[in-house]
């Protein structure tokens, strides 16, 4: 499934992105910003791993209670 949507309207004019959900991971397929940076993290399944997009201002995260970590500590 892939998924386009529009960024924050607060983003730069023109701001867009493809995000790609397969199974219970997701990736960025494509991004408007210039660094593609969000795109080249690649995919992700994990909670408290999202993909971070700062110029189109946008935050993809996996959701749901299956964390493989709440915290690490020594």
């Amino acid at each position: 499934l892939i998924v386009d949507f529009l960024s924050d309207p607060r983003a730069p004019h023109g701001a867009a992105m493809l995000v790609e959900i397969q199974g219970n991971r997701v990736r960025v397929h494509s991004s408007s910003c210039r660094q593609q940076i969000c795109g080249r993290k690649g995919w992700t399944a994990q909670v408290h791993d999202p993909i971070i997009c700062i110029p189109n201002r946008v935050t993809v995260e996996v959701t749901g209670s299956d964390a493989r970590y709440d915290a690490i500590s020594r």
